[in-house]
């Protein structure tokens, strides 16, 4: 942030952020897609998937959902590409596949 204004009669307030290096903002690389996993046999395949995706750079959110048998994995696409994220899920142990986003 570069500076901020507060106003109390409106209780609004305004702030001026820098541009981020670059130019670019950092979400511009950001995709959300969700992927098919096989070999889930409790909650807690579930969790582990979210823990390995989410220590995985790149990733900024997974969410697993263990009845669907799905992951949702947010991740910056200039660092990783679908196929390392399956192959982060593989690598917890189960196999997975991209399904029509």
């Amino acid at each position: 942030m570069q500076h901020g204004n507060v106003s109390w009669s409106n209780s609004r307030a305004l702030i001026f952020c820098a541009p981020t290096p670059g130019g670019r903002r950092l979400e511009d690389n950001m995709v959300k897609k969700s992927f098919k996993i096989d070999g889930m046999h409790c909650i807690s395949c579930a969790i582990n998937i979210d823990g390995e995706l989410e220590d995985t750079e790149g990733v900024k959110s997974a969410s697993t959902n263990f009845a669907k048998g799905m992951v949702e994995v947010e991740y910056d696409s200039s660092k990783l590409s679908d196929k390392d994220v399956i192959k982060t899920i593989k690598t917890a142990g189960y196999s997975a596949e991209l399904t029509n986003n």
